[in-house]
């Protein structure tokens, strides 16, 4: 049968894919615009990721569920660990419910004080937000947060499918499956899941991932509510920590490699970005108190080191370190600092080292950029998220963090998911590929899957509180300063908090000595270590009683840091306990030369002055006190402490009792209620007691 030419010529050209847009609109005689919007719709549509047929769309959300439950399932029965005092645990905010909100948002992360004064410094409202939601509806107990932060995790997971769907959207869907489970098996993520402190990496990775997501859709739709929805999801990603900076360098890299945006539209929809970063930044600054919060020597020794070269090589040294724990990660060490990465010269074979790997894997990521190569953007995301923890442009704390990596972990995977495929040969551009074409890379995966899977179980279980942290990391930090002070610290406080404490007990002589070795071991290995010398100090004064050793130590404490009065006040308080009242008081008045309103050091020198009989200079500072604070307790409790020792124990609890109406002081109240009860007074002797309950639930 012949057709006529028009048709045969309209065979010729589908058959050859040469036919033009204007030859289709002829030949059916529709209006060129309707046509034109009709083939727009058509290519956005093709640049989504292609559907999955029934139920395969499912399956893979309950494999990430499934994965989740096994890897931190063992986490839900976890306590409160190390930090978590700061922003759940004792952090009174959190238990006003609503009424607490509004301090949420302008107040900062982390507010304490210690030996070393106040610290007061970072600006995560999110994450304080989220344990006050979590708190309101569902009481305060740290399985419900371990049950949260577990559940984070897996959306996470959901939401980083999702994007590398988006993302590789011309892929089989394999290819971002097995990179979503080998970025979840990955045993470095402990940190971040287990500790209830570290929801604050988890909230910001999974704002950013979802800000990413709208992106990238908008960037195909140029829907302008998705671009709204994407800054609403970065804004929430930088409050929750503002590591979610990196996030300004990888979305307009990605939007580049994974999309056809221009360059002018790529350049406005990053500044647009930038923008809610910087009022992210700076826009709290304008309500908020000043950040107190310095990284010292024992944190991280750059932070005092001036050779620009030696700040070169141990950056390199540290990004080697990062490397390899993403492909060998162990030992994971919940601290580091000073000594355990030292400073480096290009002198050190593993700088050199460092340095070829890093340099051969920049040129790789140049060559690829024209190209758009995924190993370029591997290479340069792995940069972009690790390059403010590498301490190239500020010094962080610890040197180096295990937690730190947690971004930079999906560049592992990608590449490892990758390479696999292309080592196999599989055609992952194909849209239809039969199981036994991806039975390679899905076995390695697996392979690799059950080492990272027990790792992480074992290390989750070092996680379960403090003992078991301490347990399992501390014999392997021997070089870390602030480790073993901590952990020294840490036996410290319960030895100071057993009743009828004493140094017959074999186990608590063995832990006092075990206590003393771990506080030596973090002067040995830095000299200069106030709080370690000067927390020696106190435990040869309160339970060695070796005034000889408290004396060296605190001594030794008040050189390194003389502007500092802890170490003087501890000083003072052994004079005084061994009867040498006179340099007591010389002491004190040190004291009160470095700080003239420490009130403490005022009350003791009235103290002093009345058991030498100076009675007038004993009033007088008394009065000076009352005038910094007319409600202070002090100069009443320790005059009712001096009437105590001259045995006038009726003088002694009228002091007392007036300086508990001003201030509740627990162990004041305590001996209230012990003489009431000796006086059978019950009602009294009940009454300071509750006082007494009360200001422990206080403080």
């Amino acid at each position: 049968m012949l057709l006529p030419p028009r048709f045969v010529h309209l065979r010729w050209s589908f058959q050859s894919h040469k036919m033009s847009t204007f030859a289709l609109l002829s030949l059916n005689n529709v209006e060129p615009m309707k046509m034109k919007a009709k083939l727009t719709k058509d290519n956005r549509k093709s640049k989504e990721p292609t559907k999955m047929p029934g139920f395969l769309r499912f399956w893979p959300y309950l494999l990430l569920i499934l994965a989740g439950l096994i890897l931190y399932g063992n986490t839900i029965n976890h306590g409160y660990n190390i930090d978590d005092e700061y922003v759940v645990e004792q952090n009174p905010v959190l238990e006003k419910g609503w009424r607490g909100i509004g301090e949420i948002f302008t107040s900062r992360y982390v507010r304490t004080s210690g030996n070393l004064g106040e610290l007061n410094f970072d600006y995560r409202p999110m994450v304080k937000f989220s344990f006050a939601l979590e708190f309101l509806l569902l009481g305060k107990d740290p399985k419900i947060s371990h049950i949260i932060n577990l559940l984070l995790y897996i959306i996470t997971a959901f939401c980083l499918y999702n994007l590398l769907r988006l993302l590789l959207k011309d892929w089989h869907f394999s290819l971002p499956l097995l990179i979503t489970i080998l970025f979840m098996v990955h045993p470095t993520h402990t940190e971040v899941v287990s500790s209830l402190k570290n929801r604050d990496e988890i909230l910001s990775f999974l704002g950013a991932v979802v800000a990413w997501i709208f992106l990238i859709r908008y960037a195909r739709t140029q829907n302008t509510k998705l671009l709204i929805f994407a800054l609403l999801a970065y804004l929430f990603a930088y409050l929750s920590k503002s590591s979610a900076v990196v996030f300004l360098a990888v979305y307009p890299l990605s939007l580049y490699f994974f999309t056809d945006l221009r360059s002018k539209n790529l350049i406005w929809i990053s500044g647009v970005v930038i923008l809610v970063a910087i009022i992210a930044q700076f826009g709290p600054r304008l309500y908020l108190p000043d950040p107190i919060r310095e990284i010292d020597f024992i944190e991280n020794p750059l932070f005092m080191e001036s050779s620009f070269f030696k700040r070169i090589a141990t950056v390199a040294v540290i990004m080697l370190f990062y490397l390899r724990m993403l492909f060998v990660p162990y030992p994971m060490l919940y601290y580091y600092g000073y000594d355990t990465i030292p400073v480096a010269g290009f002198d050190n074979p593993w700088v050199l080292l460092s340095l070829a790997i890093h340099t051969g894997l920049l040129i790789v990521a140049v060559k690829g950029l024209r190209s758009k190569s995924l190993w370029s953007f591997v290479i340069l995301f792995y940069f972009i998220t690790l390059a403010p923890y590498s301490n190239l442009f500020t010094t962080v704390p610890g040197i180096v963090a295990i937690r730190f990596m947690y971004a930079a972990s999906l560049a592992y995977a990608i590449a490892v998911v990758y390479g696999l495929y292309r080592l196999f040969k599989v055609d992952f551009q194909s849209k239809q590929l039969p199981l036994a074409r991806i039975t390679g890379p899905l076995l390695v995966v697996l392979i690799m899957a059950i080492p990272y899977t027990v790792h992480t179980h074992y290390r989750n279980r070092a996680w379960k509180n403090l003992d078991s942290l301490y347990h399992t990391d501390v014999p392997r930090l021997s070089r870390s300063a602030k480790v073993n002070a901590q952990y020294a610290g840490f036996i410290m406080n319960r030895l100071y908090k057993t009743p009828n404490f004493t140094l017959d007990d074999p186990a608590l002589n063995f832990r006092t000595n075990k206590m003393i070795g771990h506080f030596k071991k973090a002067i040995d290995i830095y000299p200069d270590y106030f709080i370690a010398l000067n927390n020696l100090g106190t435990v040869y004064m309160r339970l060695k009683h070796n005034p000889d050793s408290a004396v060296f130590f605190l001594n030794r404490a008040a050189e390194v840091l003389p502007d500092n009065e802890t170490a003087f006040i501890n000083l003072g308080s052994l004079y005084r306990d061994q009867g040498d009242y006179h340099k007591a008081i010389k002491t004190f008045e040190k004291v009160l030369e470095i700080n003239p309103s420490r009130l403490r050091a005022m009350a003791e020198i009235a103290f002093l002055n009345n058991l030498i009989g100076n009675h007038e200079k004993a009033q007088q500072v008394n009065d000076q006190l009352l005038g910094i604070d007319p409600g202070s307790e002090l100069p009443f409790l320790y005059r009712g402490n001096y009437y105590m020792r001259q045995g006038n124990m009726e003088l002694a609890v009228h002091f007392w009792q007036l300086a508990v109406e001003r201030r509740i002081h627990v162990p004041t109240c305590i001996r209230l209620a012990e003489y009431f009860a000796g006086k059978r007074d019950f009602d009294r002797a009940n009454y300071y007691y509750n006082l007494a309950q009360q200001g422990r639930v206080e403080q």
